[in-house]
């Protein structure tokens, strides 16, 4: 079997690689074709484009390289029609990869893992995934209600995140650290560490017996990070090394807040977006809140501070009372452990192999 798999950013260059040891796994002879990056490529794939060529984000830059982002969607286009996949299978990065389903899918069977975040804005994308594809692969639970009333043929398959972190707290051996410390996560683009990473830092040192550790984004440079920190040692690249001695976190938004609470560590969501995109944000996006946990239990489980409440003062009262009273980091467990029974026990790659494949 031929198969041709599509992933835009690092997130998806990961979860592709699980995919493609899980497709291996049940059809070691599948010949798999990409666009992906080094994960995917140490799996097994061919690797016909690098994600990092193609991957444009952001409103402003998308409209100042529009003729490139052609360029780059004649050029997929053209390579998986002449691979002639059995299956093509799109992984998140919807404004790209729904640009290629458009083109192909009066002539190959599409399948979608991870997909779009159609419930929180731009809803015609539901109508699209109806239209375009075979079957629809959910990670979060509750975007199975929301996809069904337009009549998506979508499954939810569990959640990646979830099977990477379990195998992860499984495979460490633990020990408690000699000198605890508060995990910062001030975002994966430049303009975001250099807006909210300051207010973090001025927030933790109001408490000088607690240490802070802060999290690189594999995309940017160390001088990015360079005028904020007392020592080069305080950056750390593995986000899964630096929660697993983590006392609590101050994070962005993303991914990261649902990993922050899958390894238990209480959480303060911090966001500050500039004018235009916010402005851009409240006209488009449609969902009572912006991290992971608090959409998935439905209610605020954690702390959001996003923009004019995004101040030193606020992160400070909040940090103060997830260190030090017990009953708020009893009560952020027991949401926690709903958590983690809202998103089941099913391994995301393999489900999604098994779907492909039969």
């Amino acid at each position: 079997m031929k198969i041709y798999l599509l992933a835009g950013e690092t997130s998806g260059d990961i979860h592709g690689a699980e995919l493609i040891r899980s497709l291996k796994k049940l059809q070691p002879d599948c010949h798999i074709r990409a666009m992906g990056g080094s994960f995917m490529k140490e799996a097994g794939a061919k690797i016909a484009f690098d994600y990092k060529d193609i991957s444009i984000m952001g409103f402003i830059e998308v409209l100042k390289r529009i003729n490139t982002i052609r360029k780059n969607l004649n050029r997929v286009t053209q390579d998986i029609i002449e691979f002639n996949p059995d299956k093509v299978i799109m992984i998140d990065f919807p404004g790209f990869n729904l640009n290629i389903a458009k083109r192909l899918y009066k002539s190959f069977q599409l399948h979608y893992y991870i997909a779009p975040k159609a419930w929180a804005w731009n809803a015609k994308r539901a109508v699209k995934l109806a239209k375009y594809f075979h079957q629809v692969y959910c990670i979060l639970p509750f975007e199975l209600n929301f996809f069904k009333e337009y009549k998506v043929p979508a499954t939810y398959v569990g959640n990646p995140s979830k099977n990477q972190v379990d195998r992860f707290l499984k495979e460490e051996i633990h020990s408690s650290s000699s000198s605890p410390y508060v995990a910062l996560f001030p975002g994966s683009r430049k303009q975001e560490v250099e807006r909210i990473l300051p207010i973090m830092l001025d927030a933790i040192r109001q408490f000088p017996h607690i240490n802070y550790k802060i999290s690189q984004a594999p995309a940017l440079d160390i001088s990015v990070y360079q005028p904020f920190l007392h020592k080069e040692e305080d950056l750390i690249q593995e986000n899964y090394e630096l929660l697993k001695h983590a006392k609590a976190a101050l994070v962005t938004s993303g991914t990261a807040t649902l990993e922050t609470a899958l390894f238990g560590i209480p959480q303060i969501v911090c966001y500050i977006g500039s004018t235009i995109s916010i402005r851009i944000a409240k006209l488009l996006v449609k969902v009572k809140y912006i991290s992971l946990v608090n959409l998935i239990l439905d209610r605020m489980a954690i702390p959001e501070l996003i923009q004019e409440t995004c101040t030193v003062e606020n992160i400070h009262q909040q940090l103060e009372g997830i260190l030090n009273h017990h009953s708020i980091k009893d009560k952020v467990q027991s949401d926690y452990e709903e958590l983690r029974e809202r998103l089941g026990s099913l391994n995301a790659a393999d489900e999604v192999a098994k779907f492909v494949l039969n």
